[in-house]
């Protein structure tokens, strides 16, 4: 518990570069305390990496005082290695400050900088405050599936780094480059971004790297950022930055599911950032939203647009190039290729009304209309004036029937 925490400020104060390795604690025997906090430690990932219920299991508690130097805290092997490192390497980190009874949120960790596809490593980068003493709690991961309850136990060491300044103004720093799998998914599909190259800066309370989603292409301004009609979401503020990373969005309903979040086009955009506050005291920081950021210590990335479909949209229901249903069917699209106005020979078995979509390569409705169609043949004229060059396709639907066919505009 706090109030027996195990002093590691001889682990700080060292030159930057050097770390510091300190330990083994195990904490196979350690418990929940009556007295531990309720909150602070909301980023945990309990159960399963969902973070809907985190949870403190099997915790130590460690202390220290802070002398301004900005340090990377994780937790780790041993050197030499113990034979009882603490399973998957799954620790969690909240550090508080205040005293032991009456413990102020700080900063916390689920997965740190060092973490992998199969060890979970807590880490972060952290600047104690000069004469300020802190507590922190290492928890090891509780995994929870169907009848199975298992806690990360054993032994692991604490490795403390002081890293040197990069200011906002040193060259190194970057959003990096970032790429995307697709432009368009349907429902159960999935997009992911890489990002290689980041280098953030150090400095400021906060800083490091994390991903926005919006509205509108960023443009590499803060400004279309911080704008809440165009900001969608933000990922987990991750610090310090990985020079390379992936993030995956699948369309499954769980995000944007045509209710709060409407289906359609959004951009994904990696952040970094340095300089950055609490937006509020008393909500520890997991997503870059929880932060205030700085405009001249913000680099916003290339923004990665993708369309977002909404379950049975014609664009994904349709896998020929074109489709004819036993309702309508497209006859012919001319002229070929389109210039100014486009026409669509429509043959029609029954009189209905449909609506006529234009969408571009990246699923982006540029022109639609709305068009009364009659038993035979009909034709529909689109004006595509103001369109670029590029592929096309055009879909006729009624609600319940669908035709699809692709063009070339010059």
């Amino acid at each position: 518990m706090c109030s027996g925490a195990i002093d590691i400020t001889s682990s700080f104060g060292q030159a930057a570069g050097t770390v510091m390795n300190t330990g083994p604690y195990d904490n196979t025997n350690a418990t929940h305390h009556a007295t531990d906090p309720t909150n602070g430690f909301e980023c945990f990932g309990e159960p399963t990496g969902s973070g809907t219920a985190p949870t403190i299991d099997n915790s130590l508690w460690f202390s220290f005082v802070g002398d301004g130097n900005l340090y990377l805290i994780e937790t780790g092997q041993c050197d030499p290695a113990s034979a009882n490192y603490i399973d998957d390497g799954d620790t969690q980190i909240a550090i508080y400050s205040g005293t032991c009874g009456s413990l102020v949120p700080v900063i916390c960790n689920e997965d740190g900088p060092s973490a992998t596809a199969t060890s979970y490593p807590a880490g972060l980068s952290f600047r104690p405050e000069v004469g300020v003493t802190y507590y922190m709690m290492i928890d090891g991961f509780r995994f929870i599936s169907g009848a199975t309850n298992a806690l990360s136990t054993g032994e692991f060491c604490i490795l403390v780094n002081r890293m040197p300044d990069v200011t906002c103004g040193d060259p190194t720093v970057s959003a990096g480059t970032t790429t995307a799998t697709a432009t368009q998914i349907c429902n159960g599909e999935a997009v992911s971004f890489t990002s290689t190259g980041v280098a953030s800066p150090n400095v400021g309370d906060f800083f490091g790297a994390s991903w926005a989603i919006t509205t509108i292409d960023l443009m590499g301004d803060i400004a279309n950022l911080t704008d809440p009609a165009q900001l969608i979401a933000t990922y987990t503020a991750v610090s310090p930055a990985s020079a390379n990373s992936v993030l995956t969005f699948t369309n499954d309903l769980s995000f944007i599911d045509g209710g709060n979040i409407p289906f359609g086009t959004y951009y994904w955009t990696r952040i970094v950032y340095g300089m950055a506050t609490q937006a509020d005291p008393t909500v520890p920081v997991t997503f870059l939203s929880d932060l205030t950021l700085s405009p001249t210590c913000t680099f916003v990335g290339t923004s990665q647009v993708v369309t977002v479909y909404e379950p049975n949209d014609p664009a994904c229901t349709v896998s020929a190039p074109d489709a004819i249903t036993s309702v309508f069917s497209i006859t012919n699209l001319y002229p070929v290729p389109v210039k100014n106005e486009l026409n669509v020979s429509l043959s029609s078995v029954e009189n209905t009304t449909v609506n006529v979509l234009v969408r571009d390569v990246l699923g982006r409705v540029t022109a639609s209309t709305n068009f009364s169609a009659v038993a035979g043949a009909n034709n529909i004229s689109l004006k595509l004036n103001n369109q670029p060059a590029g592929v096309y396709s055009v879909t006729v639907t009624d609600g319940n029937n669908v035709a699809v066919s692709k063009f070339v505009k010059e």
